[in-house]
């Protein structure tokens, strides 16, 4: 493929340093969107600057191909976890280290020398692409805006794609990810606080925390022996914090539990809320406390079948560009093709340069893995193109 001549590490390597010197932690993205949209725009592609929330857009730009019957959809986030102490930007001879080197602003730079390379190359597609890049992915606060107003511009046909390919993770295609939500288990007690010596410690709430508790290991004791996944096992139910009292010899009058759960394709979320609930309202019942469980950063699980066309076409040209087939993986974390595939229907998996280093202080990316994902990139979008169409 004559594009591959064109794909240029040095400049991936300076493309990625600019963008990763803008500081664009979540709900702070509209200077990196105004810099990438920039970019787009001196490479011949029309952009859109969508409004999303105060100012802040995400940005698409679209490839007009010969043939327009199929396109295909690249996908990032431009937004980071905050800055922190992570080191600071900066080029070595084989890495781009700072924050969002790695997530995810390596791949996108990566999409920029892909387009680079086709308009140098003059490589014509049978096919349209879509370039997205969407704010609001990292901190909760933005509630996932960037992400579900792509959703409603899909479904409305303001884009369209056959698939779409988010340039996020490892060099493994990424097909799959369980559900998740995160709990939070609050327990009221009907007694109200009172000197512990004028009730016995089995009528302490604190007590029927600890029930809970037990329940709910023994839950992942249970589905460690149940249906399993082959790319990710079993489902997983963990506790990070609780809360409860306030002083040594006075029961809590309100205490909560918190965690998150994940489970596999094939379970919905009213499923996963109802077996908590089951496993929780007795023992809270049983112990005089009122109960109430929210139920926070809902996502339904995705999957995308190992025989399923796009995927089958990313790793031919995955085996073409570096000569290695890739690993087909699940992962046990969330993220934006949990939104993607549920809301729209459209088939989503991760392809990317990395994913060791992402949202440590010690962020970096290989600036060979950022030549390698741009010619794969390419290399996928022309061979299911010209294949759809």
């Amino acid at each position: 493929m004559k594009f591959l001549e064109h794909i240029d590490s040095d400049w991936i390597a300076s493309k990625t340093h600019e963008l990763v010197a803008i500081k664009s932690e979540t709900l702070s993205e509209i200077e990196v969107c105004e810099f990438y949209a920039c970019e787009l725009e001196s490479l011949g592609l029309i952009v859109e600057r969508r409004p999303v929330a105060n100012g802040r857009f995400n940005v698409y730009a679209e490839l007009k191909g010969t043939n327009s019957q199929k396109s295909l959809i690249f996908n990032g986030h431009l937004d980071t976890i905050p800055i922190g102490e992570s080191w600071p930007p900066r080029i070595s001879e084989d890495k781009i280290f700072g924050r969002g080197s790695e997530d995810m602003k390596g791949g996108m730079a990566a999409l920029l020398a892909m387009l680079r390379a086709f308009n140098l190359s003059e490589t014509k597609l049978q096919g349209d692409i879509w370039i997205t890049a969407v704010v609001g992915h990292e901190d909760a606060e933005a509630e996932k805006d960037g992400p579900l107003a792509m959703c409603q511009d899909i479904n409305s046909g303001k884009i369209s794609g056959d698939a779409i390919l988010i340039v996020e993770g490892d060099s493994e295609l990424w097909a799959m990810s369980t559900g998740s939500t995160v709990f939070q288990i609050i327990l009221h007690s009907k007694l109200g606080g009172t000197h512990t010596n004028n009730i016995s410690i089995s009528q302490n709430p604190i007590n029927f925390i600890g029930k809970i508790i037990a329940a709910i290991v023994k839950l992942q004791e249970e589905m460690d022996l149940g249906e399993k996944h082959p790319l990710v096992g079993s489902p997983r139910v963990d506790l990070g914090k609780i809360n409860s009292g306030d002083y040594y010899n006075r029961t809590p009058i309100t205490s909560t539990i918190e965690g998150i759960i994940r489970w596999l394709p094939g379970t919905t979320l009213s499923q996963t809320e109802a077996l908590l609930h089951k496993i929780v309202d007795p023992i809270a019942q049983e112990g005089d406390l009122d109960v109430e469980i929210k139920f926070m950063l809902s996502r339904e699980p995705f999957e995308v079948p190992a025989d399923n066309f796009a995927l089958q076409i990313a790793s031919s040209a995955i085996v073409k560009t570096t000569g290695v087939a890739p690993k087909v993986i699940g992962k046990k974390i969330v993220g934006d093709a949990n939104i993607f595939m549920p809301e729209t229907g459209i088939t989503t998996f991760y392809y990317g340069p990395g994913y060791k280093t992402a949202h440590s202080n010690e962020e970096w990316v290989s600036i060979a893995a950022l030549s390698s994902l741009a010619k794969v990139l390419g290399g996928f979008a022309i061979d299911f193109l010209d294949e759809a169409n």
